[in-house]
């Protein structure tokens, strides 16, 4: 662990077979205590990740797509340094995706996926009514009027093929 810059604190029960000693057992649970009370975060800045096969490939945003060589040690290390940068830096690693998070969201503007029906004018007098309207994603002009945008406030519309894209 020393090799990888961390320390590992050994705490062992005093004169105890395969049970906790009190004091022993208080200590951990102060530790763990300490550790989980922040709760995961999803977004780390900092992840130092090491694999040695694609099987266990992706550690929070940074995921390792491809290896020079399999069952040797890969490494990543990502930051995100600030809104607009990433530094990377690897080994054994020939491709890497990586998935950060959102910027600070557009309040005027939307993503939506569309997950099922959509409901027209009438969509909920009838449920024969009820049949998709539009494909996978449309990019809409919400200053169309509500009646009308079905048929004029659709800029642009498809679907996604196997890899979502």
């Amino acid at each position: 662990m020393a090799a990888e810059g961390l320390e590992l604190t050994h705490l062992i029960g005093p004169q105890t077979a395969h049970a906790y000693e009190p004091e022993t057992k208080r200590e951990l649970s102060r530790r763990f205590d300490a550790l989980v009370a922040p709760g995961k975060n999803p977004w780390p800045e900092h992840i130092r990740f090491v694999t040695y096969t694609l099987a266990y490939a992706r550690s929070h945003w940074v995921q390792v797509d491809g290896m020079e060589q399999h069952w040797q040690r890969a490494t990543v290390e990502a930051e995100i340094r600030d809104s607009n940068g990433v530094r990377v830096t690897t080994a054994n690693v020939t491709a890497l995706t990586l998935d950060l998070p959102f910027p600070p969201l557009n309040q005027d503007h939307y993503i939506v996926l569309n997950s099922g029906f959509t409901f027209g004018e009438f969509g909920d007098q009838s449920n024969s009514l009820q049949t998709p309207k539009l494909p996978d994603w449309a990019v809409v002009d919400m200053n169309v009027p509500r009646p009308e945008r079905l048929q004029r406030g659709v800029v642009d519309a498809g679907f996604f093929d196997e890899n979502w894209e």
